[in-house]
């Protein structure tokens, strides 16, 4: 979906108590959460956007895929130079 970051691939590294699992995603300059901190403005169109976006990614990831994303936050936000 285009509002979903790409999964590249997983890597599971092998410890000697435990392993570590990584998720390689697809590369996005920015999250939400730097933006904000920046205090960057955002115009009422460019917010309806940008919800619009998160709304369709969820209900992808919900409808389709019988997948509840449990950690939503302004820093799980990517915006990329394209919007």
């Amino acid at each position: 979906h285009k509002n979903i970051v790409r999964l590249l691939d997983t890597v599971v590294s092998k410890g000697n108590i435990s392993k570590n699992f990584y998720i390689v995603l697809e590369y996005i300059e920015y999250d939400l959460a730097d933006i904000l901190e920046k205090n960057h403005k955002f115009n009422d169109e460019a917010i309806k956007s940008i919800m619009y976006q998160i709304l369709l990614g969820i209900n992808y990831l919900h409808r389709t895929k019988n997948v509840i994303h449990r950690d939503i936050k302004a820093s799980n936000i990517l915006i990329s130079k394209k919007g």
